[in-house]
């Protein structure tokens, strides 16, 4: 092809047809402009190919991740329900026998100061996805949501999950140490390693509070409100997780059951 043109080019110069030689040229030009635009389109639909290929895998990992946050997600909503309720009950045993004025022997299992709601999110997607830059996913709702899970929801859900453990490692912990008598309720149990057998939970450790006073019912009320906060936020961050998946399904091309 090149030669081919070469040859057109000698002869107009050859013949002196000046006109025509200036028209060939203008025509060349322009078939090389054309050329160089079509290889630039090809090469940047290539290059589109391979964004869009990354990003789809980024965000199949990143909708793993997020539904193996939310199967533990699920598990700590439990467990702030399940939280709420024994504060609850141990305030009302309280109130029960202050309002009848009779003496209350308070038992508390140490669970209730280590079996906590704490969140364990996958974030192996979303630092994969930090460093390949946020813009990756080019869908702006799509990023937006997803940002605003990772930067913000889940802080401020690991806020108020400090809160309670700061509670339950500054305030109750100190009183039952001042107040309490620590005890099992396991009456043969002779050494500390039988006494808190882990996988046993007969033998679990407790403490023995007797007529709890006022600092111990304001405790009660300050984690009872924070762990109700807990579980809002964690419900909210089941709703989220429902609704950035679907997102992802649809902009991957899958279909929301």
């Amino acid at each position: 092809m090149i030669k081919f043109l070469r040859k057109i080019r000698y002869n107009l110069i050859s013949t002196g047809n000046t006109s025509k030689y200036l028209k060939y040229a203008i025509g060349e030009i322009i078939l090389v402009v054309i050329g160089i635009l079509i290889a630039l389109q090809i090469n940047n639909w290539n290059e589109n190919v391979k964004a869009r290929r990354t990003e789809v895998k980024l965000l199949n990992e990143l909708k793993d991740d997020l539904l193996k946050t939310k199967e533990d997600l699920l598990t700590d909503i439990y467990k702030s329900v399940r939280n709420q309720n024994v504060t609850d009950s141990i305030y009302l045993e309280i109130m029960k026998h202050r309002d009848n004025n009779t003496n209350l022997e308070l038992k508390i299992s140490t669970s209730y100061l280590s079996d906590n709601p704490l969140l364990y999110p996958k974030l192996s997607a979303y630092k994969s996805l930090q460093s390949y830059g946020i813009n990756t996913i080019n869908n702006d709702s799509l990023r937006k949501q997803i940002t605003e899970f990772y930067e913000l929801k889940l802080n401020r859900v690991n806020y108020v999950e400090s809160l309670i453990m700061d509670l339950n490692e500054t305030q109750f912990k100190t009183y039952f140490n001042r107040k309490s008598v620590p005890s099992n309720n396991c009456d043969n149990c002779l050494t500390l390693k039988e006494q808190f057998k882990i996988y046993d939970k007969t033998n679990q450790n407790i403490f023995i509070l007797v007529n709890p006073n006022d600092e111990f019912v304001h405790m009660l009320k300050s984690k009872y409100g924070m762990v109700a906060e807990l579980e809002r936020r964690y419900l909210n961050l089941n709703t989220t997780i429902d609704t950035i998946v679907r997102h992802i399904n649809k902009d991957i091309g899958i279909k929301n059951d």
